[in-house]
């Protein structure tokens, strides 16, 4: 929410399967802790830098596929999934499809897929995914994102069990 942790702290702080990253606007750096050694090290971050990353963090920080409604495409279709084989897996969810088509270089029609399994009572997404279709493909997913709302103590707490 625009109320988050995130946002008042100035910060973002994500995980991938080798690495934390924790971007600080305040502190104009970016520490990166790698998984598998410990290996903690710092980056400075220039204006441009930090223009992009406090960007990032007043958008959707990336659970969207677009930071504004007027980057969606005018073809796109948003459905409620109500196929029995693709019941939520998360309770206290509904699954909506956003599915859109772009023109690549070379004249290729790519079409895209996000899905996002909504909290009934918050309205705000839990787990979304953005899914890919080539022609005289099946749909491949290309990445999975999960949501969570922690208070401001909990994040404090999070990057200091992260050893930043």
């Amino acid at each position: 929410g625009l109320n988050s942790p995130f946002r008042a702290l100035k910060i973002k702080l994500f995980k991938t399967e080798t690495e934390l990253v924790l971007w600080d606007i305040d502190g104009k750096y970016r520490k990166l802790r790698n998984l598998n050694t410990g290996l903690i090290t710092r980056a400075e971050l220039d204006e441009e830098m930090l223009v992009k990353i406090e960007e990032a963090i007043e958008g959707p920080m990336g659970l969207l596929p677009f930071n504004d409604i007027s980057e969606v495409p005018e073809d796109a279709q948003w459905q409620q999934v109500t196929d029995e084989n693709l019941k939520p897996t998360i309770l206290g969810t509904q699954v909506y499809d956003l599915m859109w088509t772009e023109k690549r270089l070379g004249g290729k029609i790519v079409h895209r897929k996000w899905r996002g399994y909504i909290d009934i009572e918050t309205k705000l997404p839990k787990r979304v995914e953005q899914w890919i279709k080539l022609a005289k493909e099946e749909y491949k997913l290309l990445t999975v994102m999960k949501a969570a709302y922690p208070a401001t103590v909990e994040v404090q707490a999070a990057i200091r069990d992260a050893g930043f």
